[in-house]
């Protein structure tokens, strides 16, 4: 994989040159050897922005041109701070007695890098690009995290973390569409139904009121305790997935069931959203709130999966979605 530094900056009128003299001039030979070096106007088909944040993806290192606080040049800051990519700001003083460039109050706790257009500063300009540049390519190498806004906050970067949509989509394709798919060709083990007794089949995701609910400790509890549910084993590409289904069943429809254990790493989302100093007590209505949140986005993104995917099972095997309170497992638990 070649090694790329992405320059950024503005680029309309006189702007091109300077972004140019960056580039090449000053950022190119401060690099070690086998860097190339890009800069958002390469000839390229297609959406700019798309281009640059693909770019800024692919980036070792960037060096953003925030002179005058351009605000496209922000937005591709904030971009490679969810990213969690390093990157460089820099302010190029073209004239020494000219008004002060301050940095926005929200980048000015960040350390940015003063460099001079002026051919007697070119040594200057060099030592603090060049000290700036080893040190971010170090930390690029231990794994070290690059400190912004977002990975102050979340103590990582914004894209490290497992969305709730993400484990919802994993869970449709691993879990719940082989589930259905194994019902439909009769590849299962231990299972009480029978095709001639019941005509209807359906499978209900149990989504959990709490996150403490769906974690493994907490569903093998509730299928250990008495014949309310039962596991049964089915093949799936190469594997074996573990489905439940209900101990009683009422005729003419057969019901399984099952837990996404998956949802209990998103406690690990309450937590982080909650800020990096902040203290992760399940009790806290801030922690509870942030919880139903991430619940509602996992429900939301499954609901749309089962919808969009509903012509490949419905009519012959029916998906339903409930809460935990609303079933036989909420009755239990309010009994207790």
């Amino acid at each position: 994989m070649p090694k790329r530094c992405f320059v950024i900056g503005p680029m309309k009128g006189p702007h091109m040159d300077t972004l140019k003299w960056l580039a090449y001039d000053v950022v190119e030979p401060l690099l070690p050897p086998g860097f190339e070096v890009k800069t958002p106007d390469s000839a390229q088909n297609g959406n700019v922005i798309t281009h640059v944040i693909k770019s800024c993806d692919r980036a070792h290192l960037v060096i953003a041109n925030t002179t005058g606080n351009n605000p496209n040049v922000f937005y591709e800051m904030a971009v490679l701070d969810a990213m969690g990519r390093a990157c460089i700001p820099v302010k190029i003083v073209d004239e020494e007695d000219g008004p002060e460039d301050l940095m926005p109050l929200d980048r000015a706790a960040y350390r940015y890098f003063t460099i001079h257009r002026a051919p007697d500063k070119r040594k200057q300009t060099d030592e603090i690009l060049s000290d700036a540049i080893k040190d971010v390519l170090d930390k690029r190498e231990t794994g070290d995290m690059y400190q912004n806004p977002l990975t102050d906050f979340l103590g990582m970067p914004l894209g490290s973390l497992q969305s709730a949509r993400g484990l919802a989509r994993g869970y449709y394709l691993n879990l719940l569409k082989p589930s259905v798919d194994g019902i439909l060709n009769d590849k299962f083990e231990g299972t009480a139904y029978d095709g001639q007794q019941y005509s209807n089949r359906v499978v209900e995701i149990i989504i959990p009121d709490r996150l403490e609910q769906a974690s493994r400790p907490n569903v093998q509890k509730v299928v250990t305790s008495g014949e309310l549910v039962k596991p049964i084993k089915m093949p799936a590409h190469g594997r074996e997935i573990t489905l439940y289904e209900w101990g009683q069943q009422t005729e003419p429809t057969f019901r399984w069931l099952d837990i996404p254990t998956t949802m209990a790493s998103l406690k690990e989302m309450v937590e982080v959203r909650l800020g990096n100093d902040a203290h992760p007590d399940p009790t806290r209505p801030e922690f509870q709130e942030i919880e139903q949140d991430e619940i509602e986005q996992f429900e939301q993104a499954l609901q749309r999966l089962i919808w969009q995917g509903r012509n490949a099972h419905h009519p012959l095997v029916e998906v339903k979605v409930l809460h935990w309170k609303d079933t036989k497992l909420g009755a239990i638990e309010k009994g207790r």
